[in-house]
């Protein structure tokens, strides 16, 4: 067995390069390499083609977005891969029950237990967590430029994106025909039941079940709001909001609408229609 690392240093306020003593000291007498990305998408590019081994095992340490950047070149392949996660929120992990302990993290790794898993596919792009168009993207961006990190700098980058909301207006097909359209605060379609922080936009979701959770919120009044974002912090599927289950869907959105997040990062919307489809157990994660 070879362990390929892949690690993003500044993840988590730079717990990856903290990492590599903890890795030696594990994995010692073992045959393992690192590499560190450089930038955002250096990942993606790295692995989009990449042809490893079927004993090699890649051991993303970082959060969900460089997960979604190294996993989505081994989409239907059959190489296993770990999570040490060391994000910020790390839904993922923590809907697989993945310890944030990194040396917990890595005796799963050792461990060789893997599950199969979905993923999405939006256009062209792989979600393994979550996407959204909307509120939650908002926030994101908000995030982006602040120079917290962390659950205070999510807190506050929320507080910041409530005093700017701007609704979106969406169309929704599915194979039960069309399902929404209005207005939305925000619209997530998830394969996880967590976004982070053990707050949940779709409690229900499952990773493997072969279907998309999909969560509209219309304009709420302002007297809905605390109770709403309650809602969330107890994962409890709002009662506010429109939902579905299904395999796949299509979906219209308003022309100025720039971005959107996969797996907590912004994306560029270069198209105003999207296709969301699942792709059932399509990759292998180590888990406990």
């Amino acid at each position: 067995m070879h362990y390929l690392f892949v690690i993003n240093p500044i993840s988590g306020k730079g717990k990856g390069e903290k990492l590599l003593d903890i890795i030696d000291e594990v994995f010692k007498g073992e045959s393992y390499e690192f590499y560190f990305t450089k930038h955002v998408h250096d990942a993606k590019n790295k692995f989009a083609n990449i042809q490893l081994d079927s004993d090699t095992t890649v051991v993303v340490c970082g959060g969900d977005g460089t997960f979604n950047e190294v996993a989505s070149g081994f989409v239907n392949k059959n190489i296993s891969l770990g999570i040490v996660p060391i994000g910020s929120g790390n839904g993922l992990a923590r809907n697989l029950n993945i310890s944030l302990n990194p040396y917990e993290a890595l005796q799963i790794i050792k461990n060789q237990k893997y599950k199969e898993i979905d993923c999405i596919k939006v256009n062209d792009d792989y979600v393994f967590s979550n996407f959204g168009i909307g509120f939650d993207a908002q926030v994101i961006s908000v995030y982006d430029n602040n120079q917290k990190r962390g659950i205070v700098g999510y807190v506050k980058s929320t507080i910041k994106t409530l005093f700017q909301i701007k609704y979106n207006y969406v169309e929704i097909e599915s194979k039960k025909g069309a399902e929404y359209a209005g207005n939305v605060l925000f619209l997530n379609f998830a394969n996880s039941n967590q976004i982070g922080y053990d707050f949940s936009f779709s409690p229900d979701a499952k990773y493997d079940d072969g279907l998309v959770n999909m969560l509209a919120i219309p304009k709420l009044k302002w007297f809905d709001w605390p109770g709403f974002l309650l809602h969330f912090a107890i994962k409890k599927l709002p009662k506010y909001g429109y939902s579905s289950l299904s395999k796949n869907y299509k979906i219209k959105v308003n022309k100025d609408l720039e971005y959107f997040q996969i797996d907590g990062e912004k994306r560029k919307l270069d198209t105003h229609e999207l296709e969301v489809a699942v792709i059932p157990k399509s990759i292998k994660v180590l888990v406990p």
